[in-house]
């Protein structure tokens, strides 16, 4: 924390010259204390057209006095190519409300509310941030831009770094909520998507749809392009890569998720999945806080939390779920 506002520069030197960056502040907001996380080795390595997944979740509880998240990671991408696209589906222990069409730095426009879970859909743009490609490659766009609002903004400042979001604008603690995420049309006509004057790609698009339906609430579609000849379908290992994160603040966070489902081209039907492994992602103790397997109702579920004792698994742990 003493480094808060601190500026750091960088010095690159080779037979050229040297050259230096720039000088931002650092931004230090808290110590993150765990971060674990499961996948599901459902597909050999060798299948390459996975076109959809789906599940379920539920915040069971939130008393967040600092912000946690729990998302899940689909990695899309073309057999052949080495530019990789995200799509992003996170759970926060709190809300933030904007208006529609927002373009911003961080941290982003809105009112934040603690302990009033939200969801986050959402398209980061790491290929050009990293100079693989010229201009932004991936968007999104909603069916309900009251409710499901979406802003467009810097991630954590870093030039050229741009993600946008579709955030719940009303409070989903306790409420059920099914994700389906599905590959769909190509389309090149993307005016519709561009947003803050931003430049993008040319060429032919390949459309993701992700349809949330949250218990009480009407079904909100987002839509998400990216390069076909990048994004055509979801890579396996990472098709349902689930994280947890939690901050050092008080409070305790649960996310339960269940009804989880895969498709491929070749055999275009929901496939349920019962077998998971642990991934390796954590780096905290590993004594506070944890992900296992509870049962609801006479179902298995796979939890998150931040409760103590539920120590995290070891990484590359198998282990199954009795699926609905």
């Amino acid at each position: 924390m003493a480094d808060n506002g601190a500026v750091f520069s960088v010095a690159v030197t080779n037979s050229a010259g040297t050259v230096a960056s720039s000088a931002p502040p650092l931004a230090v907001t808290s110590q993150v204390y765990g971060l674990g996380g499961w996948g599901s080795p459902f597909l050999p390595a060798s299948v390459n057209d996975v076109t959809g997944v789906q599940y379920s979740f539920q915040v069971v509880m939130n008393q967040s006095q600092a912000i946690k998240i729990v998302f899940n990671n689909h990695t899309l991408t073309t057999p052949g190519s080495t530019v990789y696209y995200n799509i992003e589906t996170n759970v926060y222990s709190g809300t933030q409300t904007f208006s529609n069409g927002g373009c911003t730095t961080w941290p982003e426009l809105g009112t934040y509310t603690e302990a009033e879970a939200s969801l986050r859909n959402a398209t980061p743009d790491y290929p050009y941030a990293s100079g693989q490609q010229p201009a932004i490659g991936s968007s999104i766009n909603t069916s309900d831009p009251v409710n499901w609002p979406i802003q467009t903004y810097l991630i954590d400042n870093l030039t050229n770094n741009w993600k946008s979001d579709s955030i719940s604008e009303f409070g989903i603690n306790g409420l059920e909520t099914h994700v389906t995420i599905q590959q769909g049309a190509t389309l090149t006509d993307i005016s519709s998507f561009e947003r803050c004057g931003l430049p993008m790609l040319s060429g032919t698009y390949r459309m993701w749809t992700i349809t949330t339906q949250v218990s009480g609430y009407p079904a909100v579609v987002n839509q998400v392009i990216a390069p076909d000849a990048d994004a055509r379908y979801i890579q396996p290992y990472a098709a349902m890569q689930f994280y947890s994160e939690f901050l050092s603040g008080p409070g305790t966070f649960t996310v339960q998720y269940w009804d989880f489902g895969y498709m491929r081209e070749s055999n275009p039907v929901w496939t349920p999945i019962s077998t998971l492994t642990t991934n390796g992602n954590y780096d905290g103790s590993g004594q506070d806080f944890g992900v296992h397997v509870v049962s609801v109702n006479g179902q298995d579920r796979v939890e998150f939390s931040n409760i103590p004792g539920n120590s995290y698994l070891q990484g590359n742990l198998p282990f199954a779920i009795v699926p609905q």
